[in-house]
């Protein structure tokens, strides 16, 4: 009993090692020629599956696909199990996925992935709403947008003579291959672009990811017709929105970017829906576990008080993340000659006037690549807070508080007071010239907060015995 527990146990776990190496995929058909039946075409279909090579089984030589008609939902009969069609693989060996790293990133990971193509030949007869070629398989990588465990299913669907009659033929669009480095919480770009053989048009979008259906192992022996379910998304992540509300797709030319979410790995289908002569053909997919990682991009940012009304000098702070190399500050204040600018990390700069000056840091890293921001700072100094009161001090007496606030460029406009009264909550005014009466003697911290027109902000706090 305990030999056949540990049999069953070893079954299963290699099972889910084998099969979650698989991160993606997609289903192909290319037109060959007229088949040798009348009224026949000959196609070649094309299984492509995308590997983690950092765990789990290889690539296997061969796997089971099947191919349906649906005008009756029918299969069309192959020589592999139960029906079936064989895919081959078209080379031994598999091949690495271009990784795109851009040299603006840090701590960038390194990314295993390894590519390998399947196909077998196929005469199908016309009928009128096509076929549909399907790879099904067991469990799915762990992922933040799906949950576990739900396996995967790859199709395409060949247009029948109801969307695309004699003597016109089709292939599929083919997605390219890349897979970018992409960085959590920080902007990017993902490639999710296909080039189609007949020059037809195409529309890109975010669409369902299909779960395994009814398979239980890597190489299922019997996949399943049409229709097909979606997998189940973890919220808030959905088919629409796989990598969160801050990443899109364009639809024209199927880059999907904008702001990664955070550190994880995510499910994204796009659908290319293909046009030609304005009717839609076919609606192509490609199914991949995106990586988003740890690492660091190259971001400027500078880091200093937006208004400064103490005086004319200023120091500017670096605050850039990506680990830059060189520096370069422009002050907005040519009048100052040479130090209008500085290769320092966190610069001082004088500024020669009152006013607006926007200051740009752009930061490099061995002048592979650049980033830059420009940020505005508020120049007017001489804005000094204060007040007075009436002479006499005396509790259940009212108690004049006069702003003696100076400011020399623009106007004190707003003033707020705090009389330190903590019996109340009522010991406060927005008047420049209050008057307050104390509840008992003793010692009180006023606090009065000023700004003026050109957006200095400044706080006052004075202690007075009652």
């Amino acid at each position: 009993m305990k030999k056949l527990l540990f049999c069953f146990l070893f079954i299963v776990s290699f099972n889910e090692v084998f099969s979650t190496h698989i991160i993606g995929g997609e289903m192909r058909y290319e037109y060959i020629g007229p088949g040798s039946l009348p009224n026949s075409k000959l196609y070649r279909l094309r299984l492509l599956l995308l590997r983690d090579g950092t765990s789990g089984a290889q690539f296997i030589p061969q796997y089971v696909v099947g191919v349906f008609n649906n005008d009756n939902g029918q299969k069309v009969p192959g020589t592999a199990a139960n029906n079936n069609w064989l895919a081959v693989e078209d080379f031994p060996g598999a091949n690495p996925v271009p990784i795109l790293v851009s040299p603006c990133i840090s701590n960038a990971p390194i990314l295993d992935y390894t590519y390998k193509r399947y196909s077998f030949n196929i005469e199908l007869p016309d009928n009128t709403t096509g076929y549909t070629v399907a790879f099904q398989t067991f469990s799915r990588q762990n992922s933040n947008n799906v949950n576990a465990n739900q396996g995967a299913t790859y199709s395409c669907v060949i247009p029948g003579l109801s969307v695309l009659p004699n003597p016109l033929t089709d292939s599929s669009p083919e997605y390219k291959l890349p897979v970018s480095v992409i960085c959590e919480n920080s902007p990017f770009t993902l490639d999710f672009s296909a080039i189609d053989p007949n020059g037809d048009s195409i529309v890109y979008n975010f669409c369902d990811a299909f779960d395994g259906g009814a398979a239980t192992l890597a190489d299922f022996q019997n996949p399943a017709p049409p229709p097909y379910n979606s997998v189940i998304y973890t919220p808030p992540y959905n088919s629409g929105r796989p990598l969160g509300p801050l990443a899109t797709i364009n639809p024209n030319t199927g880059i999907i970017s904008g702001t990664a979410p955070g550190g994880g790995k995510y499910v994204v289908c796009v659908c290319a829906s293909v046009f030609r002569n304005g009717v839609l053909i076919s609606v192509h997919r490609k199914d991949l576990i995106v990586a988003v990682s740890g690492c660091i991009p190259l971001t400027a940012q500078s880091n200093f008080t937006p208004i400064t009304c103490d005086g004319f000098t200023v120091t500017f702070n670096n605050g850039s993340t990506g680990n830059p190399t060189d520096y370069f500050w422009d002050f907005g204040d040519p009048s100052t000659g040479a130090a209008n600018t500085s290769i320092l990390a966190s610069p001082t700069h004088t500024f020669s006037d009152t006013g607006v000056f926007y200051v740009k840091l752009k930061v490099s890293i061995l002048g592979q690549c650049e980033d830059s921001i420009t940020k505005p700072i508020r120049v007017y100094p001489g804005f000094l807070p204060g007040f007075l009161t009436s002479p006499a001090l005396c509790a259940n007496t009212p108690i004049q508080f006069t702003d003696t606030t100076y400011s020399r460029y623009g106007a004190v406009d707003t003033w707020r007071w705090d009389f330190g009264d903590l019996t109340t909550l009522a010991d406060t005014s927005h008047l420049q010239n209050p008057v307050y009466s104390y509840p008992a003697a003793g010692t009180y911290n006023v606090e009065l907060q000023v700004t003026n027109d050109k957006g200095c902000f400044k706080t006052y706090n004075k202690t007075i015995t009652i």
